[in-house]
Order: C-alpha cells, then sequence, then structure tokens
C-alpha cells in the first residue's frame, strides 16, 4: 500500500493508487462469505434455487428454504462452498429478506452450528409469515450482524440479469394500467375522434402504447397471426398511429428471416403462402424491414429447387405450379427477381 500510494492517479478523485485501490479494488474481492450471499440473493429471482451458477465455485445445500408472501420473499439456508480453483472450503449460513422492486436485505456469515441455523430459521420464518418485517430484519442484524448486502454486490451479468426480471414485472404492470385506461375510455375517445374534436395527447400516447405491445406479442410466436396484425394495422389507421418505427422494423425484420430460414429447410407451398400473405400485410401497413438475411435465404432455395419444381409444373402438377406461383409472388415482395 505504500508504494501504491507513490503512484499518483490521473483521476483527481483518487487521488494516488492505494486510495484507488481501497475504493474500488478491494471491496470488489471475493471471499466465501461474500460467494454465499451472492448465491442467496441470485436464488431469490431464480425458478429453481438449486441450480444457480457462481463461477469457480461449487454449492452443496444442507438446508434451503424459500418463502413467498405476495411480492415479498424470505430466502434462509446453509450451504457449503467449495472453490473449483484452489478447493477451499467453508459453510456459509445467509437469510435474504426481499421487499419489492430493488428493495433486498441481505446477510450471511460463516460458523453458525446446525442448531443454532435451525433455531434462526424458524423464527424468521414465524416473523415473515406474521408479516412482521420489521422482526425479521432485527433477527437477521441480530444473528448475522454485518455486513450487509444487496443486489449491487452482485457480479454484473447477474444483476442485469436480476434487473431485467423486476423491470419484466414492472412493465406488466406499467401495461395493464394502459390497457385499462384504453378500454374504459375508448368509445368516448372514438366519438370524438369521429366529431373531429381533437382527442387528448394522453390519449394518443396511451394507444400507441397498447398498440406497439400488441404488434411485438402478435410477432412473438413463430408464426404470427395475419388476421391479428390486419387488425392491428385497422386499428393504428383509426388513431393515426404510425407502426414504422425502428423498433417495429427490427421485430418484423427478425421474424421474417427466421421464417424464411425455417421455410428453406422444409419449402412447403402452404408455408410459402403464408409467407407471401404476412408480407403483403406488412407492406400495406407501410412498415419497412431490412429484407438482405431473407433475399440470401431465398436465392439459395431458389438455385436449389425452383428449377425442378417448375419443371414438374410445366409437366401439369398442380400443387408444383402453386409452389412455382407463391414462389415468384414472394420473390418479389423481397425484391429479388427469378429467371
Amino acid at each position: 500500500m505504500q508504494k501504491l500510494g507513490g503512484v499518483n492517479s490521473n483521476d483527481i478523485e483518487y487521488g494516488n493508487a492505494a486510495t484507488l485501490y481501497g475504493k474500488k479494488v478491494k471491496p470488489a474481492r471475493l471471499d466465501q462469505t461474500r460467494v454465499g450471499a451472492h448465491y442467496a440473493i441470485a436464488s431469490v429471482f431464480e425458478e429453481h434455487p438449486e441450480n444457480v451458477p457462481v463461477l469457480g465455485y461449487l454449492f452443496r445445500h444442507d438446508a434451503y428454504e424459500r418463502l413467498e408472501a405476495g411480492v415479498q420473499r424470505l430466502v434462509t439456508g446453509m450451504s457449503r462452498v467449495e472453490s473449483t480453483v484452489t478447493l477451499e472450503e467453508s459453510e456459509i449460513s445467509y437469510a435474504v429478506l426481499y421487499l419489492g422492486q430493488h428493495s433486498l436485505i441481505a446477510n450471511a456469515r460463516e460458523n453458525i452450528t446446525a442448531e443454532m441455523f435451525t433455531h434462526v430459521q424458524k423464527q424468521l420464518r414465524r416473523a415473515f409469515l406474521h408479516s412482521d418485517i420489521a422482526e425479521a430484519i432485527r433477527l437477521m442484524d441480530e444473528y448475522f450482524g454485518l455486513p450487509r448486502y444487496s443486489i449491487t454486490q452482485l457480479t454484473k451479468d447477474s444483476q442485469r440479469k436480476v434487473i431485467d426480471q423486476i423491470m419484466q414485472a414492472t412493465m406488466q404492470d406499467i401495461e395493464a394500467s394502459y390497457r385499462q385506461v384504453y378500454r374504459h375510455h375508448y368509445h368516448m375517445m372514438n366519438l370524438m375522434s369521429r366529431l373531429e374534436a381533437p382527442v387528448p395527447g394522453v390519449f394518443r400516447s396511451t394507444v400507441e402504447f397498447v398498440l406497439t405491445a400488441d404488434f411485438q406479442k402478435i410477432f412473438s410466436p413463430a408464426k404470427p397471426e395475419i388476421d391479428d396484425l390486419i387488425s392491428l394495422a385497422d386499428e393504428a389507421r383509426r388513431w393515426n398511429i404510425h407502426l414504422q418505427s425502428e423498433m417495429h422494423s427490427y421485430i418484423a425484420t427478425k421474424r421474417v428471416n427466421a421464417l424464411v430460414n425455417a421455410w428453406g429447410k422444409a419449402p412447403s407451398v402452404n408455408q410459402l403462402n403464408y409467407m407471401v400473405k404476412l408480407l403483403i400485410a406488412l407492406k400495406a401497413i407501410g412498415l419497412h424491414f431490412d429484407p438482405w438475411k431473407a433475399q440470401n435465404e431465398f436465392f439459395i432455395t431458389c438455385n436449389r429447387y425452383f428449377g425442378e419444381i417448375r419443371d414438374r409444373a410445366n409437366r401439369g402438377e398442380a400443387m408444383a405450379a402453386h409452389w412455382v406461383k407463391y414462389f415468384l409472388e414472394l420473390g418479389e415482395l423481397l425484391d429479388v427477381k427469378v429467371v
């Protein structure tokens, strides 16, 4: 540390390398207690907590319990943590109290006997199930002590994974609220639109949010429902909502590429007809999508199958004739000339 103190930092906030080490490097060091806390926090958000990976460490669970009450969760456990690098092994006990959103309190420590842990777990369970959160926090402090851990102690990858899960639930709540406003006030706003009265901007924003969410849901399955897409386009035109943003384009492009790629492996006439109808619907919306991957797959499929199936169509085979018809239409929609 003395040598580091003599190395000046290029950041005025830290002054020298010793200060930088103390603020940034030392707090990031992992010991097995912190690894145990990391596992405990991550397990709160996992469907199968016994499979939570922590790089470089193995876990064997002597006891693990997760309780849920509304959005709140309580995790208690005792696990043997072993480093796969140094083979160092410790038994870590932990407790995590999740209060919703990003609010989380966690404690972990070594050297708690099995009898002591069973006693603590029983008391925490009772406090949690009686909704006595203050008592649960007091028990965690009494038996586990400092330091406390939170989501910020997770690795960056784990932090992002947890935040994504939290935000997914948050976005579902937001979408439900927007849909409630949309449905409750729809007819009044529709009447205003028909009477050519100005529709409040906040309602237009609500409609745009709902229609964008519906657009994403339509394109979530491997095979989007074309009738749903057409209905969505009609609704968008009714409210003068444009579905031509980069996000809409990206979603549509990704799905079209996947459909053409799958069709190239098994080029059935039914799938070909479906893709023609889908692209016609997308063009009717005025949605721009980037077709180059689909064009490449179409070109490969053309070289592989078109000549043979065209010959069969010329010999009077009805199914082959339908295939050629739809194939040429798809080529036109993808701006690929077939000769």
